[in-house]
């Protein structure tokens, strides 16, 4: 399988690859939003005109509501993230700087200079050489080879290993940092040439952050480029500093990916020393390491799977090659809840989410629910019908209410995963016939995520699930979330754009950005962009994707 680094992009290619609404918004939303109209509209009007004569009478970093920021409870209370869906003019206007020829090229250079032979970068972004089968899958198999394989190969290398990572990274990152690393400041490979290009960088940063000098925007690729420019400086200034220290290059190695630090050496006492001079480069860019994620280790096989993956693997009864070993919905749910409890938060969580997801929506044929499991074989994942066939919704004996709670409270308690157990939710009132219980219950689900403090990501999904109701009803201002409105036809205001001159602004497609035909056709079930959130290396790549597309699956399915 081949990759190309967007290092070997040229400035062009890279914009047409920013300016992609896969590429502008990387958090996960429901498959009917799409900004791709939107953005090449921005394009059109904007073309090459200079940003000062873009304005209008106010700056941007004046005014608020210039981005539409989500915000997301990150543990059911009153810890938040915010991610932003930014500004489209501004996010064209910072891409279209970055990808001029000549800065496009001193950022290649920029990382050019930064690679050390002891720090393997695993993170910088690449793309198939053809189209990639479903969204994200080379960046989730490059980091699985590059991040995961490799630090297990490591093993017979080194016998000692440090394991750590940056405490909130994006939020962070400050001007100085990235004016710094653009001149490769403090280092033997230092540069004025870059100055420009930095403050272009920092003045539109803080355009779309209220004026703030401090964090970056997340949910968008072209700020993970940013952040790793940041962090490929640190690499040079890390190596440098252990080079003074007299501590070879050949008697350790790290590898990185993004803001994940995996360091290896011969000894603890190496180690530990590497470990503070990172601590002290780190802290001289505004840069925490995150303790609770921190630890030293001689057991590096096993600890270069994340904790979670690792008790997946050797403690769930779910899903094994054999099929489901559960024979009760409501058990499997439990245990996935139960894991959440060790876990919160966990990407591993996804997986069990789509597996017992999997034993709800099984594939139809003429208009029946096809009754059977999935099995594993040397083939991948494959459907075994039985004779038996149901209704076009299946009976679930089971207590609908009792496991629709034990998801509301994954929901409620993992915002990594909330939208999953939405879906999980929208699943399971699809199998309801009662058209009154499944509206009394999807009420019943609302009313208790609107206890979630912080929680507007929260009501683009369940927009979903309440779509239909709300149409019969009437009762369609009940979200208030921008996006929301949107999709309501209520408002089409989403970003304050009143910075700009009026004639940029005139005919922006605003309607095309909700797709109402998929959303009207999903009947209430929550459905994803990505197909297929993630795949080991134990089965063929396209033996697991033929098996999905005969099964014609819809779900982010994990193997």
């Amino acid at each position: 399988m081949a990759f190309k680094s967007i290092l070997n992009f040229n400035g062009p290619e890279m914009l047409a690859y920013w300016m992609q609404s896969s590429e502008y918004l990387t958090v996960e939303l429901p498959e009917y939003f799409s900004f791709d109209e939107v953005l090449a509209s921005v394009q059109k009007s904007i073309g090459d005109t200079p940003y000062e004569e873009c304005l209008a009478k106010t700056h941007p970093e004046q005014l608020t509501d210039v981005n539409l920021d989500l915000i997301l409870s990150k543990d059911g209370h009153y810890g938040i993230r915010q991610v932003s869906i930014v500004n489209p003019y501004l996010y064209y206007i910072l891409a279209r700087q970055l990808c001029k020829p000549a800065a496009w090229k001193s950022i290649c250079n920029c990382f050019e200079a930064c690679k050390v032979p002891s720090i393997e970068v695993a993170s910088i972004p690449v793309v198939r050489d053809k189209v990639e089968n479903f969204k994200n899958s080379t960046t989730i198999l490059s980091w699985w080879n590059a991040f995961e394989q490799r630090s297990i190969e490591l093993s017979l290398e080194f016998s000692h290993m440090f394991v750590t990572d940056i405490t909130n990274c994006y939020g962070e990152i400050v001007p100085d940092a990235i004016t710094n690393a653009l001149a490769r400041t403090n280092t033997a490979k230092a540069t004025n040439k870059n100055n420009a290009l930095a403050a272009d960088i920092c003045q539109l940063l803080a355009a779309m952050q209220h004026g703030r000098n401090i964090g970056i925007p997340q949910a968008g690729a072209m700020f993970d480029l940013i952040a790793e420019l940041v962090l490929a400086y640190s690499d040079l200034l890390l190596h440098e500093r252990l080079e003074q220290a007299g501590i070879p290059s050949d008697s350790y190695r790290v590898v990185r990916y993004r803001d994940d630090y995996r360091v290896f050496a011969r000894n603890a006492s190496t180690l530990e020393k590497i470990s503070y001079i990172m601590l002290d480069v780190l802290r001289g860019l505004n840069f925490r390491l995150n303790t609770s994620k921190t630890r030293l280790t001689q057991q590096i096989v096993t600890n270069a799977v994340k904790p979670d993956k690792s008790f997946y693997i050797f403690n769930t009864p779910i899903l094994n090659k054999k099929g489901c070993d559960f024979d009760g919905l409501q058990k499997h749910l439990l245990y996935i809840l139960m894991f959440s409890e060790k876990f919160p938060n966990s990407g591993q969580l996804k997986r069990m989410l789509a597996d017992f997801n999997a034993r709800l929506k099984q594939p139809r044929e003429g208009g029946l629910r096809t009754v059977g499991k999935i099995t594993f074989g040397d083939d991948g994942p494959k459907f075994q019908k039985t004779d038996k066939k149901e209704d076009e919704k299946p009976t679930i004996i089971e207590n609908h209410r009792a496991m629709i709670a034990i998801a509301v409270s994954l929901a409620l308690n993992n915002a990594a995963i909330l939208a999953h157990a939405l879906r999980t939710i929208s699943l399971l009132l699809d199998t309801i016939k009662d058209e009154d219980e499944r509206r009394n219950l999807a009420q019943l689900v609302v009313n208790r995520m609107a206890d979630i403090p912080n929680s507007d990501y929260a009501q683009v999904w369940l927009q979903t699930i309440t779509y239909p109701f709300d149409r019969q009803s009437g009762d369609i201002d009940r979200y208030t979330m921008r996006l929301c409105k949107l999709v309501n036809g209520t408002s089409k205001e989403l970003w304050n754009n009143s910075w700009l001159k009026s004639k940029f602004t005139r005919n922006l497609p605003i309607d095309s950005i909700v797709d109402h035909k998929k959303l009207g056709d999903s009947n209430g079930i929550i459905t994803f962009h990505d197909k297929v959130d993630y795949i080991d290396d134990m089965i063929p790549e396209d033996q697991v994707l033929d098996a999905f597309e005969r099964m014609d699956m819809d779900d982010d399915y994990i193997l």
